[in-house]
């Protein structure tokens, strides 16, 4: 059917899947069943001799493809997977009495006709894909009444079983069938289900990676991805006093550390609109208006630098350990994209990137550092300390500036400072 072949994701649930397969299979196993069993009335024709019996073997076969095709275009209805075999194993029953009926009217049927009963229980377990236990339940049904039918003849034992024999191996094979099938469409279910929740993962961290459109970039096939963007705010942090803390801190405790800070940044991206860009040892690079530009994005950026000087600083109070951040912030246009899809990450380069590197290097302590081109960008907002000329290599002597962030924010930060000085020293 269209919605199932336009499903994306294995359902979690065996019952859920297990519909979806009966579903397509109706599409071609209801069509194709009452074309047979209407078909097989030419057989008739060769058997009998009365018109009149014809004539009820004609519409016992009508009435039983019409309730076929009926329920083929009723199936989409139905929801439960339960319900839809009911559906399945009342025609499949239906099915089975009405042929026996007809065979009990033709002369030597119920010898002759065995073939075709063989054929309704291949058709029901095979192509209406019947699950084991209704399976095993109706062709039960049809063998009380085959047996109800011969005891009626004047069959011999000897026929009687024979014939009966037969018909109750195609009724077992077909079980055995549908418990095989059914186990083998678990396993395959399971395999499913873990393949999609892998790729789930997989698609969850590349995007944490990579930006949308580089994503859909490599789907498409492309080796290269680059792009020039005419505006972003490239931010670098650099970890003031990692060096001494390396030292003083075992190395599992060291990545603890430096781990809840880089998280706190990370949290920081996400509140901001920041994207992150790598890590490089102790020092982050992140941007704004890249990938995806926006106006506010210098104000972000700026924003974003503010809170992580103050995460870091709850930190230290927190631990006790001496750092703090450096950062710098430059505003213009860099090249964008994956270089290479052998390890692919998305990264910026070009002379933005250089001069974000230099305010950060020649920043202070505590401190945010931003070039001239953010300043023009963000003095509206922020109160903005001018810090002179700095040398910046290939573009000469430039007027950088300082950001002086919120007193009334400073003063909650230092309290909350003080309040969990206070609580170490009494746990302590």
């Amino acid at each position: 059917m269209p919605e199932d072949r336009g499903v994306r994701h294995v359902p979690k649930d065996y019952d859920e899947y297990y519909l979806r397969i009966v579903r397509v299979c109706l599409n071609y196993a209801c069509p194709t069943g009452a074309g047979l069993y209407i078909l097989f009335f030419l057989w008739d024709l060769l058997l009998i001799q009365s018109s009149a019996t014809s004539v009820k073997t004609l519409v016992l076969r009508l009435s039983v493809s019409a309730s076929i095709l009926a329920f083929w275009f009723l199936s989409p209805r139905i929801r439960s997977l339960r319900a839809i075999m009911l559906g399945i194993s009342t025609l499949y029953v239906y099915a089975l009495l009405t042929l026996i009926v007809i065979l009990t009217l033709i002369p030597n049927g119920l010898i002759v006709g065995v073939p075709g009963l063989m054929l309704v229980v291949m058709c029901a377990n095979g192509m209406f894909c019947i699950r084991p236990m209704p399976a095993a339940i109706s062709g039960l049904i049809g063998i009380v009444a085959l047996l109800g039918a011969y005891s009626r003849s004047r069959l011999s034992y000897a026929e009687l079983a024979s014939e009966l024999l037969f018909f109750t191996s195609a009724v077992v094979v077909g079980a055995v069938f549908m418990i095989l099938l059914d186990r083998e469409l678990r396993w395959k279910h399971a395999t499913e289900l873990a393949l999609e929740q892998e790729k789930e993962q997989s698609e969850k961290l590349l995007k944490e990676i990579l930006p949308r459109y580089v994503i859909q970039r490599i789907r498409e096939g492309a080796e290269d991805i680059a792009e020039s963007v005419s505006e972003v705010n490239v931010i670098f942090i650099d970890i003031v006093g990692f060096t001494t803390m390396s030292r003083r801190l075992a190395p599992k405790h060291l990545v603890e550390v430096l781990g809840e800070i880089f998280r706190s940044f990370d949290d920081n991206c996400e509140e901001h609109g920041v994207t992150k860009i790598k890590t490089i040892g102790d020092a982050y690079m992140a941007a704004t208006g890249a990938p995806e530009p926006s106006t506010l994005s210098a104000v972000a950026a700026v924003e974003f630098c503010l809170h992580a000087v103050r995460s870091v600083s709850a930190i230290a109070a927190r631990t006790g350990i001496p750092i703090s951040v450096r950062i710098g912030v430059a505003t213009g246009a860099v090249i964008s994209g994956v270089l290479s899809l052998k390890r692919p990450a998305y990264d910026l380069c070009g002379e933005t990137v250089n001069l974000a590197s230099r305010m950060e290097s020649s920043s202070e302590p505590g401190r945010i550092h931003i070039a001239e081109t953010t300043y023009w960008r963000v003095k509206g907002r922020f109160i903005c300390e001018p810090r002179g000329l700095v040398e910046v290599k290939g573009l000469g002597a430039i007027q950088t500036y300082f950001i002086q962030s919120d007193p009334a924010e400073d003063c909650r930060h230092e309290l909350a400072k003080i309040r969990i000085r206070l609580r170490n020293r009494v746990t302590g």
